[in-house]
Parts: structure tokens; sequence; C-alpha cells
């Protein structure tokens, strides 16, 4: 799914498409989609319930740390004689998250949320008929991230060693090196803070895999793990992208493959959230590079000046990869004056949620 600035498109991809995500899009005629307009078959409904409507809204997961990701896919959904229930019928969703003004609900058979705070939830499908309609609902349990990474999973960082404010009797790193930090202290079940209003740079890649032949099905981070901030946030936008977020300065990469700062990853549940990356040196880019990442999240980030603001580029699942990226999720983030790409993304179930992309060259490519 996209959302443009002020509208909201869900759309099914066939073959390879560009698409722009920072203002209303033409929707290209080999694609199928769900247009929030009302559906031919949903000229009426009154109200009542229609029997003759099967919902099949079948969530990716239902249960995780925050902020967590749910995919839904309701394109099983079906109605007695109608044949292309996809398009014919209203799919609406509710995803129950009272912490979300940004993006309330969802308009399509296929949709996606982010839930930023703990929580018990009620994610609610409804789909709609000329004869009525037929809701289906699915329990949505979130765990605080305090409390399943406690003090003893995380890891907090300063430049200046000040680590007042941080959480109690965590572990505390003095340093200025964001990839040396995280290639050293990024495990299964960890999480690494960096402080808030302080710059740290990234003159190396972030590599984490089990080896370099990259077995396929073999993870060498299986359960969460999460690189964000501490300290108090100031200035949040309406997507929640904070003033203060720690800002992280990558140059001198390298080039093909080098020239990623998550170059090498080969694991599932990654969320980064609450970062700004810029690029100082114009050649740098964010993403992974032929490595499987699935349920991976990033959450209310901001690229400045990158070639690629994000590249997740395993096209082809060989044995390098070990199949597409799965259930992928860019949740509120900006980007800014990349100079080619904003994002340039090969996956399955992928998810591009409330972002905006400001004065790039080109915008988004999906396949």
């Amino acid at each position: 799914s996209a959302e443009s600035v002020g509208e909201v498109f869900q759309y099914t991809i066939d073959a390879p498409v560009t698409v722009s995500i920072d203002k209303p899009m033409s929707i290209p005629a080999f694609l199928s989609y769900a247009y929030p307009t009302k559906p031919v078959e949903s000229a009426g409904g009154g109200g009542n319930e229609d029997t003759a409507i099967t919902t099949a809204a079948v969530p990716s997961r239902t249960s995780g740390v925050a902020p967590f990701a749910v995919h839904m896919d309701a394109t099983g959904t079906t109605k007695t004689g109608v044949s292309h229930p996809f398009h014919r019928l209203d799919h609406r969703h509710a995803f129950g998250d009272s912490n979300e003004t940004f993006r309330p609900d969802g308009i399509g058979a296929v949709n996606a949320h982010v839930y930023s705070e703990a929580g018990n939830y009620t994610w609610t499908y409804t789909a709609t008929g000329a004869d009525g309609s037929r809701a289906q609902t699915q329990a949505i349990t979130v765990q605080s991230a305090d409390d399943y990474y406690g003090a003893a999973n995380t890891i907090v960082v300063a430049t200046d060693g000040d680590f007042t404010g941080a959480p109690a009797a965590t572990t505390q790193i003095t340093g200025s090196d964001f990839a040396a930090i995280v290639n050293a202290q990024w495990a299964a079940g960890k999480r690494i803070l960096f402080k808030r209003g302080q710059t740290f740079t990234a003159t190396t890649n972030i590599d984490q895999i089990v080896d370099n032949s990259g077995n396929p099905g073999v993870r060498s981070l299986t359960d969460p793990s999460l690189i964000g901030a501490w300290g108090t946030p100031t200035g949040p936008n309406a997507r929640g992208v904070y003033s203060n977020a720690p800002t992280i300065n990558v140059s001198g990469l390298g080039s093909g493959e080098l020239q990623y700062l998550f170059r090498a990853i080969n694991a599932d549940q990654v969320t980064v959230q609450h970062l700004r990356f810029v690029n100082t040196d114009n050649s740098s880019n964010i993403g992974f590079f032929r490595r499987r990442v699935d349920f991976f999240l990033m959450h209310r980030c901001r690229f400045e000046g990158f070639n690629y603001g994000f590249e997740a580029n395993a096209l082809v699942p060989d044995a390098q990869v070990g199949g597409y990226y799965q259930y992928c999720t860019w949740s509120e983030c900006e980007w800014e004056g990349t100079r080619s790409y904003s994002m340039f993304i090969g996956g399955e179930r992928v998810a591009v949620i409330g972002c905006q992309a400001r004065a790039a060259v080109g915008v988004c490519e999906f396949r």
C-alpha cells in the first residue's frame, strides 16, 4: 500500500512500476487496484448484515513489540454472485488505535498499520456490498519495548558521556561512531538507543549476517531488535518525526555493494526508528543489499541527500538471498533531496504508510 498527502491509495503491483508518493498518483492500466471511491457493488447496504459476504482478513501476525507493524490481507473475501469482490466490494479497516491520529483507518482489501504504543487493540475489517456489510475483528496485542528489552538488553549511546535521563541500569557507551557501535552491539533481543540532539558518524558498512554465503533460511537475528533514540523528544511534526532526532552523518562508504549503510543484513523483526540520516558526500545509500529481511520496520525516520533514500535490493530469490523481502514497512518517514529514487524496493507484501518525499529527482520504484 502507499499513501500520498491527503489521499490514500491501495494497490496490487503486477509488473514493475514507478509511482509518486508526494502527490496523487496516476494508476497505470496494468495495475489491479482499489481506489477510494465507492465501488459499483457497494451502492447501498443500509447498514444491514449481508450474509452473502464471507470475510477472509488474514493478519501477518497478531502480537509483538512496539512499534509493531501488521499487514492485513483480505483478498480472500468473497460474495455470492460477485465475480470480482476485490474491486466491487468496499473494503474498510478500523485499526482500533486511539494513539494514531495521522492515519486512524484504511481503505482497500490489502492494508497495513503500525501500532506505536503498547496496548490491546481490535482491528475491524468491514466489507460492504449493495445489500449490506459483513465485519470481522482481530485482536492485536502489543508489548512495550521497555518491558520486552528491559535494562539488561538496552544499550544507550552518547557522544559526551552525559547519560542524565537515560533508562536506568542500562549499558552505557560513550562514542560517536554509529556504524562501529551498531556492528559491535547489535544482537537478537537487544536495542541500541542514541542520544537525541547529538550527531554521530557512519563511514563504514553495517553487516549483520551469518556468513558471506548468505545461507538461505538462516538468520543472524531472529528475535526483535531495535535501533532508535533516547532522551526527551521535541518538536514532533504531523508524522511524529522529532526535530531533535539523533543525526547520523553518512559518508565514505565506497561504491557498488559497499555504498549501502546497512549493507548485508540477514534478519527478522528489525526496527529502526526516530533517527535522522544525512548523506554528507553525495555518494551513499541507505538500504539492504542482497540479503533477506522479513518484518522490517522503518518508523518515523528522516533521510536527506542520499542517492537512494532507501533501497532494499533483493529482486531475485536466489541462494544468497533466500527469498524476497516480506512484510516490510516504511511508516511516516520523510525523504528530502534524494538524487535518484526516494525508495527502490524489491519484495513481497511491502507497505509504505504516510511517508513523504520532497525535492527528489526520482520518486519510488517497487518490484
